[in-house]
């Protein structure tokens, strides 16, 4: 199956970006929030058209990871701002 390749790579990505961002001693749940949504959304850009039951998966997760980066993005303006 195509898309076994995309969780591999999705996979890899993660645990790189996550293991570097741990070497770097970031705590900040909104930093890995907002690393994960950048790799969904270009790894699942890049792999190209989805099959329609997958679609609309990916709907719901990049609607969920949107808002979850808006939810923390928020947060740290507020935190600049007062």
């Amino acid at each position: 199956m195509a898309l076994r390749g995309l969780l591999v790579v999705q996979a890899a990505l993660y645990g790189i970006a996550y293991s570097f961002l741990a070497y770097l001693g970031v705590g900040s749940p909104g930093v890995y929030v907002s690393i994960m949504a950048i790799i969904y959304l270009v790894t699942v850009t890049a792999y190209g058209p989805l099959p329609r039951r997958v679609r609309r998966v990916n709907y719901v997760v990049t609607a969920a990871l949107v808002a979850a980066f808006a939810y923390y993005a928020a947060i740290q303006l507020m935190k600049i701002i007062s």
